[in-house]
């Protein structure tokens, strides 16, 4: 009896949620929304360097061999067909996060492939990380 109690009550929820629809302009500014809103101090460094495809694919688990994206020579002047960007980042935060929870300031480095497809149906560049290196300090 309690289940049908639940999903009765579930169900005029779901109505009522319908039934007024909600519009982007009436939601709260990302600054009044202080449990959920990323603050601190963010500092980085990004270093584009160039390695050959072979090397590039070696960075990227076996899911993702094949799904480098061609580079665009815009973005990239200068790169041949057998060159791929790599990208390091790095960077000190300082008390980022959400608010409350107490997190250190610390500092980390990362190493990316960049252009690869995520979804084989789609050619939507995705940034894979590769490896993140982090260090806590006081």
């Amino acid at each position: 009896m309690a289940f049908l109690s639940l999903s009765v009550a579930l169900y005029g929820f779901a109505v009522a949620l319908a039934s007024h629809p909600v519009h982007a302009s009436s939601a709260p500014a990302l600054y009044e929304r202080t449990l959920t809103a990323i603050q601190g101090t963010y500092n980085t460094t990004f270093v584009c360097i160039v390695t050959s495809k072979a090397h590039a694919r070696s960075l990227l688990p076996d899911v993702y061999q094949d799904a480098l994206l061609p580079v665009n020579a815009t973005l990239y002047p200068g790169l041949s067909e057998d060159e791929h960007p790599i990208v390091l980042e790095l960077g000190r935060e300082s008390n980022a996060g959400p608010p409350g929870l107490g997190i250190l300031s610390f500092q980390e480095a990362k190493v990316e492939v960049p252009l690869v497809r995520r979804v084989s149906d789609s050619d939507v560049p995705f940034l894979y990380k590769r490896q993140a290196h982090v260090h806590t300090f006081n």
